[in-house]
C-alpha cells in the first residue's frame, strides 16, 4: 500500500521499533531525509505488511495517528505503529433499547421549561452533578424514575398518549382494569339484548314471539290449564323475533322479569325458566335454568328470576333465545290454574349479563331509556273522596289541575272497606271551567266497585278519552254508592 500524506512529527534522532509495518520514508530531496522535530511534512509512505519485524527500521520518534489508520504509540520503552482500534459494536436489544431511552430522555430535558430546569439544577448542585446530568440518571432508573421497566412498575402520573394506541390488553377482570374495544362491542351488543315477551305467534311451533321493545299494547294474559302436584310442568314459551346480533353471551346473571298469578286452586305454585338457544336446524339447546320465584298467590306478583351463567357462552349468529317458563306444584291442597301476564304496564322481558362494572352505567342509562321498564315518565295523578266518617254521598266531590299533557294507561279505585261505589271523571279546559256531566271522558265506562267489594283497576279503558293536555281540569263525580266511606281514585299517566 501506498500513500501520500502529512505527517507531524513529535522529535528525532532515535530509532524506532516499529511493530508489523515496514516504511521507508522518502523526503523533498534525495535520499531519506531526517525530519526535523514539531514540523509538517509531506512523505510517501510505502507499507508492507509483514507477519513479525523482528528489528526497527526506522529510526523515527513519531506519535499521533495517519490518515486515520495507523497509530504511532510509544508503549514499554518500544516505539509501535498499529491500526487505530474501532471499539466493537454489537448492537444488541438492550444496547438498541437504552440507547433510545437515552435519546428519548435528552428530549425530555430539552422539553422542560427553564423553571423546571433550574428544579433539577438545583437538586443536581446538593449531589455535585449539573442538573442535566441529574435528570438523565433519575430518568434512566427502572422505577420510580420517569420510564418503566420492561416487568411491572408503578406511574407516578399521567400519561398522555399523543394518538399512540395501548394494544394487546387482556380482558378486564376488575372494576377498574382496562377494556378493549371488543370487550366493550361484545358487552354493548349483549346490553343492547332485551326482549319483551306478547301474545304475538311467533309461527314457530306454540311459541310467542318476544320483541325488541315493549309494544305499548293492553295487558295481555296467558291462562295455563288446571296443574296437579308435580315439578317441571311446562307452561308457555316465547321466542326472539329476530336471530342474535352478537356470538358471545357473557358469564353473568340472565334476568328474566314475569307477572303471574294463581286463579284458582290452594295448591303452592313456584316458577322457574330456562334459557336455549334455537338453532337453525330447529334444535334446542339448553343453557341455563333460573332460580325458583316465591310460591304465587291468588294476587299478581312481579317476579324477579335470574340465571347464572358461569361461563361466557358461545352461540351461532344465525340462533335465536328461547324462553320456557315451567311450574313446581305442591302436594297439598286443591289443583291450582295460573295465568301470566305481559305487555301493557308488565315489562314481561328478558335480557341478558352485563357483568363488568364499567358497563353497569351503561346499562342502567339502556334501561331508562325505555320508558315502561323503569316508569321514568309515569305519573299518579290522585284524588281522595272522603265521607268524613260517614258514607259518602252522591255529587260532585271536587276539581283537579293537569300540569303535564299524557296519556291515561290505567284507572284504581281502592276503598276503605267493602261497598259499592260508581265514580264519574269529567275533563275541560281552564276556559271553561268548570266541567260538567258531558264532558266525561269515560265514554260509559266509569269505574266502578261492585257490591261487596273493596278495589278496583281497568287498563283497558274501553271508550275512553285517554289523551290530556297540559293545564286540564278534571272533575270527580259519585254517580252511585254504598257503604264505603272513603275512596281513592288514582289515574296511572305517560307523561309525553
Amino acid at each position: 500500500m501506498s500513500c501520500r500524506a502529512g505527517l507531524r512529527v513529535r522529535g528525532a534522532g532515535r530509532q524506532a521499533r516499529m511493530r508489523g509495518v515496514d516504511n521507508g520514508w522518502r523526503g523533498k530531496g534525495t535520499g531519506v531525509q531526517k525530519p526535523p522535530p514539531l514540523v509538517w511534512l509531506d512523505v510517501l509512505c510505502y507499507t508492507f505488511f509483514m507477519v513479525k519485524l523482528k528489528s526497527p527500521l526506522i529510526s523515527l520518534d513519531a506519535r499521533g495517528t495517519l490518515i486515520k489508520a495507523l497509530t504511532f504509540v510509544r508503549r514499554r520503552k518500544q516505539n509501535i505503529v498499529e491500526a487505530k482500534p474501532e471499539p466493537k459494536d454489537a448492537k444488541t436489544g438492550l444496547q438498541l433499547s437504552w440507547r433510545t431511552m437515552f435519546l428519548l430522555a435528552v428530549d425530555l430535558w430539552h422539553a422542560l421549561s427553564a423553571e423546571e430546569k433550574r428544579v433539577w439544577e438545583s437538586a443536581g448542585t446538593a449531589r455535585h452533578m449539573t442538573g442535566y446530568a441529574w435528570f438523565i440518571s433519575q430518568a434512566l432508573r427502572p422505577n420510580p424514575g420517569i420510564y418503566l421497566p420492561l416487568l411491572g412498575g408503578t406511574m407516578q402520573g399521567a400519561i398522555g398518549m399523543a394518538g399512540h394506541e395501548i394494544k394487546d390488553l387482556p380482558d378486564p377482570g376488575l372494576a377498574q382494569d382496562a377494556a378493549t374495544k371488543d370487550y366493550v362491542d361484545v358487552s354493548i351488543s349483549n346490553l343492547a339484548w332485551a326482549k319483551f315477551l306478547n301474545d304475538t305467534p311467533s309461527g314457530i311451533g306454540a311459541y310467542y314471539e318476544m320483541s325488541p321493545s315493549p309494544t305499548e299494547h293492553a295487558k295481555s294474559t296467558f291462562s295455563s290449564g288446571l296443574l296437579d302436584t308435580g315439578d317441571d310442568q311446562a307452561l308457555f314459551q316465547w321466542i326472539s323475533d329476530d336471530v342474535v346480533s352478537f356470538e358471545t353471551i357473557l358469564a353473568g346473571i340472565i334476568r328474566v322479569h314475569i307477572h303471574a298469578q294463581r286463579t284458582a286452586g290452594n295448591k303452592s305454585i313456584e316458577l322457574y325458566a330456562e334459557l336455549y338457544e334455537y338453532t337453525e336446524a330447529a334444535a334446542e339447546i339448553l343453557i341455563t335454568t333460573t332460580d325458583l320465584c316465591d310460591p304465587l298467590t291468588d294476587d299478581e306478583s312481579c317476579n324477579e328470576l335470574h340465571a347464572p351463567l358461569v361461563a361466557d357462552y358461545d352461540i351461532a349468529p344465525t340462533s335465536k333465545l328461547l324462553i320456557k317458563f315451567l311450574a313446581n306444584v305442591g302436594v297439598a291442597g286443591a289443583s291450582v290454574t295460573l295465568n301470566l301476564y305481559a305487555e301493557g304496564l308488565t315489562t314481561s322481558s328478558v335480557s341478558l349479563p352485563t357483568p363488568t362494572s364499567p358497563l353497569i352505567d351503561a346499562e342502567i342509562a339502556f334501561h331508562a331509556s325505555i320508558p315502561a321498564a323503569h316508569h321514568t315518565d309515569l305519573a299518579a295523578i290522585e284524588f281522595v273522596i272522603d265521607g268524613g266518617g260517614g258514607a259518602i254521598e252522591t255529587g260532585e266531590k271536587g276539581h283537579l289541575e293537569v300540569p303535564f299533557a299524557g296519556t291515561i294507561l290505567q284507572v284504581s279505585l281502592l276503598a276503605d272497606q267493602d261497598g259499592a261505589i260508581k265514580v264519574d271523571i269529567w275533563k275541560d279546559t281552564y276556559a271553561n271551567f268548570p266541567p260538567a256531566d258531558g264532558d266525561s271522558i269515560c265514554g260509559g265506562n266509569e269505574p266502578e266497585i261492585a257490591a261487596s267489594g273493596k278495589k278496583y283497576q281497568d287498563s283497558t279503558l274501553t271508550a275512553w278519552t285517554k289523551e290530556l293536555a297540559a293545564g286540564a281540569i278534571l272533575a270527580f263525580n259519585v254517580d252511585s254508592i254504598a257503604t264505603i266511606t272513603r275512596v281513592l281514585v288514582s289515574l296511572l299517566v305517560r307523561k309525553s
